[in-house]
């Protein structure tokens, strides 16, 4: 376990799986989320985790770089959750897939612009009390 910076850290665990990562990132939550009392204040932590499962031939910095983003996508759906590497939501217009899809649907536009594709519908606006 290591402090990364701020209020970020990483915990390397060999030989997990994505169910063993889950279920460790949900005890590691649930003591997170345990009641601080100071004083007469009682603090609630939080915390977002994000987990990225090594893939054979993967650098450490592309790993981390991953559980970095899936942590930020658990932050940016309201925090204290659990996300891991690929159930994110991909930002707008990032990533290669992305981009790939939107290449493909707009030579498909094209295509079907040039060849006739297109068929332009009217729907009409009717008033309900007079039907004009």
């Amino acid at each position: 376990m290591a402090r990364m910076g701020g209020d970020e850290f990483v915990c390397l665990v060999p030989g997990y799986d994505r169910q063993q990562a889950q279920q460790l990132a949900g005890e590691l939550m649930g003591t997170v989320e345990e009641p601080l009392t100071v004083g007469d204040l009682v603090l609630r932590p939080t915390a977002s985790f994000g987990i990225a499962i090594y893939e054979t031939g993967e650098d450490a910095l592309a790993v981390l770089e991953r559980a970095d983003r899936a942590m930020s996508a658990s932050k940016e759906s309201g925090g204290n959750k659990i996300v891991v590497s690929g159930d994110e939501p991909v930002p707008w217009r990032l990533g290669i897939l992305l981009a790939r899809e939107e290449l493909a649907i707009e030579n498909s536009l094209h295509t079907a612009f040039e060849t006739g594709g297109f068929q332009l519908h009217y729907q009409p606006i009717v008033r309900a009390d007079n039907g004009i």
